[in-house]
């Protein structure tokens, strides 16, 4: 299979981060596992650290921000970050929210979404887990401004790289036209303006 599911997102980028190597469809189909729980984030078949959720609604995300009102079911956010969460992806087809709690990467997809975006949103995800959780931020938790800190400092550092990323991986005989990440049909949201933004 030439496509990039779940698990191969996670075994490629995290040997490209590690070694500057892209593995290609032979390379690993040998360090995958037949079976593998849904949604689970390994770094180059490690331990499960995180899970992710791709293309989830807007309000899934915002109620892992703030959880809802016990008795209206309504959430509140007052520190603004789903609106400094719409600022730093404002030039990317997707959001990308980590709640240490549960150790669950959230991603909504825009409307515009392309498999590449959703394969960088993936990865990204694996990322921010990733780094908090061998800096061992899941025993103390982490702090709202860490959890953006690390959002925007790994977005600026993938960003830099994509590009370059994909087209190593089209030599070596990925097919990343097609999105094999979302295992069933999920949501987008189209964005009209900073923080203003309706589900489809």
């Amino acid at each position: 299979m030439h496509t990039i599911n779940r698990q191969r997102a996670n075994i490629l980028f995290s040997a490209f981060m590690d070694h500057d190597k892209v593995l290609n469809p032979e390379q690993v189909s040998g360090q995958e596992r037949i079976f593998e729980w849904d949604g689970v984030l390994r770094w180059k078949g490690s331990t499960a650290f995180a899970k992710a959720r791709i293309g989830v609604s807007l309000q899934t995300l915002l109620s892992s921000m703030a959880p809802p009102h016990a008795s209206t079911g309504s959430t509140s956010d007052p520190n603004w970050r789903l609106t400094k969460l719409f600022e730093a992806f404002a030039r990317e087809q997707y959001l990308l929210w980590y709640d240490v709690r549960c150790r669950m990467a959230y991603i909504v997809l825009k409307s515009e979404a392309t498999p590449s975006d959703s394969l960088k949103a993936w990865t990204q995800a694996l990322v921010v887990a990733h780094r908090l959780d061998i800096n061992h931020q899941y025993a103390t938790g982490a702090r709202d401004d860490l959890i953006f800190e690390i959002l925007e400092t790994t977005l600026v550092d993938h960003s830099k790289q994509w590009e370059h990323l994909i087209e190593r991986l089209v030599t070596a005989g990925w097919d990343v036209d097609v999105s094999n990440l979302e295992t069933v049909s999920g949501t987008r949201i189209h964005v009209t303006q900073i923080a203003s933004a309706t589900s489809t």
